[in-house]
């Protein structure tokens, strides 16, 4: 993510010139894609966990009418 955004900040002019930038390159966007999957799925757990609290709370409502009606 830092490399977009320097790239995206500087419009796009600069970029890894020698072997050891490309390197530091490629170890920065693979740390980067991964540190986004990890929040990409601690959200969608986080989403999940909320559904499913609603589907039971949903589902007490629902047995208590039943019971009341």
């Amino acid at each position: 993510m830092l490399y977009y955004a320097l790239l995206t900040s500087s419009l796009n002019e600069i970029g890894p010139v020698n072997e050891i930038e490309m390197i530091f390159t490629i170890i920065l966007l693979l740390i980067s894609s991964v540190v986004n999957a990890l929040i990409f799925s601690e959200i969608s757990l986080l989403i999940t966990t909320i559904s499913q609290r609603d589907q039971v709370s949903q589902q007490q409502l629902d047995d208590a009418n039943t019971v009341m009606d």
